[in-house]
């Protein structure tokens, strides 16, 4: 009996140390990978090192354990019972919605109308980050919209009112007082080029858009590290269908999800099941370098996703704005590996080239953005500080390039017609 209820104390402890670790190491896999949060490292090494300490410290204190089980399992039986009911309570009052829901084209949305649980952040009636967009359009308001992934979502900005697109209207609207602008988020994190050509095409249309900004990069990177048989037009290789990921065991339990924040359907984002991680070590999964997988996998689908949604807007009487993308290589996460770099740079470089040859206007931000860690929440995402000042510098290039204009004068030549 003894040897029972020892052998129980430490299965149970392991086993509590396994779930523990399986969430850190799921939820944090891309962290953990590139090892630039040393917080959730030593977190994650605390908990396995001393797991197993108190599994062996149970050896030595297995006499005074045995002698106080009846008290330890009075109070463990409390202590469970308290987390059914507490669970059981939780199950029937807290309801957290969903971030994100599926789509029949764009695999998946934002989810209509959410509200997040501290009120910071919203979606509209379709889905997109930030107010009601008013329709039929008022007379005289200019309306764009911004295209693109997590960096124009802006994932790390929590208070919808301070994203991208809500502080770059603020910007133009104190620049043009005399005029109604508005500014649409039409991205969505993990969106890449491909969901930026079926959202214009199936979604934005119908709202009497007058420009569109283009700021997509990462995401279309994360595409050619595929091998060279998988790299195809519908960008199978990278993404399947898009789930709703089941939950860890931790993750199932409603007062976790109380606690920390997090819950099993916006799990990871809930973005779709790539076929690997974002990661440096594409050796192993490749069978070549990531610079090879790059030059096999040249952005030919990136080039021809631009030039559709260029054909798409313009076929709209929608005015163009292409924007290089701008990255920092002073944090210590994949952003700064030389493969991703190419593979930024290489995107620009069509931008740039698509602007040229289509006559659309070309914002070279990634040249003006610094790459100062104090404006980045990492390589890839700008924080608070950094949105501001993104926005800022395309209200400074809008006006200087005066493409206010340009888009009231596409607007006269379509009503021409």
């Amino acid at each position: 009996m003894h040897n029972l209820f020892y052998s129980f104390l430490i299965i149970l402890t392991l086993f509590i140390v396994f779930l523990i670790t399986q969430f850190i190491k799921n939820y944090y896999f891309i962290v953990l990978s590139e090892k630039s949060n040393l917080l959730t490292l030593i977190s994650f090494y605390v908990i396995v090192i001393g797991g197993f300490i108190f599994s062996v410290g149970l050896l030595f204190f297995r006499r005074w354990i045995y002698a106080k089980r009846k008290k330890l399992l009075l109070s463990l039986s409390i202590f469970f019972l308290g987390i059914i009911f507490i669970e059981l309570y939780l199950h029937i009052t807290y309801k957290r919605p969903m971030r994100f829901s599926p789509h029949q084209y764009l695999n998946y949305i934002g989810t209509p109308n959410y509200r997040s649980a501290d009120g910071l952040n919203m979606h509209n009636s379709l889905g997109m980050r930030g107010k009601e967009i008013i329709m039929p359009k008022p007379a005289g308001r200019i309306r764009l919209a911004i295209l693109g992934g997590s960096t124009v979502y802006e994932e790390f900005v929590k208070d919808w009112k301070k994203d991208f697109a809500r502080q770059l209207e603020h910007e133009l609207k104190q620049a043009y007082p005399n005029k109604d602008i508005e500014v649409i988020n039409a991205g969505l994190p993990g969106w890449d080029s491909w969901e930026d050509l079926i959202n214009l095409e199936f979604r934005l249309i119908d709202l009497d858009l007058d420009a569109i900004i283009v700021y997509e990069g990462v995401n279309d990177v994360h595409a050619r590290f595929v091998r060279p048989n998988s790299y195809k037009a519908d960008n199978s290789g990278n993404k399947s269908q898009w789930v709703i990921k089941p939950c860890l065991v931790l993750l199932c339990l409603k007062t976790v999800q109380l606690i920390t924040g997090f819950d099993s359907y916006n799990f990871d984002f809930g973005t779709p099941t790539y076929t690997h991680p974002v990661t440096n070590d594409y050796n192993a999964i490749l069978d070549m370098t990531p610079i090879e997988a790059l030059e096999k996998n040249p952005p030919i689908y990136f080039e021809r996703n631009l030039r559709n949604i260029i054909a798409v807007a313009r076929e709209n009487g929608i005015t163009v704005l292409l924007s290089t993308w701008a990255w920092s290589n002073q944090l210590p996460d994949y952003a700064a590996s030389l493969h991703y770099q190419k593979g930024f740079n290489d995107l620009n470089d069509v931008v740039k080239k698509i602007g040229k040859t289509k006559n659309v206007e070309i914002y070279d931000f990634a040249v003006e953005m610094p790459v100062d860690k104090k404006y980045w929440a990492d390589g890839s995402h700008s924080n608070s500080e950094g949105v501001t000042l993104k926005a800022k510098l395309f209200a400074n290039y809008i006006m200087k390039t005066n493409f206010l204009d340009t888009i009231e004068t596409t607007k006269k030549k379509e009503k021409s017609l």
